[in-house]
């Protein structure tokens, strides 16, 4: 099987009808999962990437957080597209600034 990809669509490895792993310009997606990353500032310790990842789990559809605080970069998964809305009022409730998405890499 031969799967085609349009220029504007990132693809890892080899998707298969099995585990496709394809995003757009929004987030990819994961199989079922749809993966987003997100800019927060403010954040200096471990402490801060625990009070981020407890208010953004808390949105619904969220599977997983990953927070780096030294570039604050927020990964997060869902089984669905996630409000952008609900995501920065989890950011600003945790005490920090939401700077928007951020691209993949």
């Amino acid at each position: 099987m031969r799967i085609l990809l349009r220029a504007n669509v990132f693809c890892a490895g080899q998707p298969s009808v099995d585990h496709p792993i394809v995003g757009t310009k929004r987030g990819r997606r994961l199989g079922a999962m749809i993966e987003n990353g997100y800019l927060v500032t403010g954040m200096s310790c471990g402490h801060c990437a625990q009070s981020v990842t407890e208010e953004i789990t808390a949105v619904s559809g969220v599977e997983n957080v990953r927070v780096d605080v030294e570039t604050g970069h927020v990964k997060v998964q869902s089984t669905h597209a996630l409000d952008e809305a609900a995501v920065r009022a989890a950011v600003e409730e945790a005490g920090y600034t939401y700077g928007g998405l951020v691209a993949l890499v």
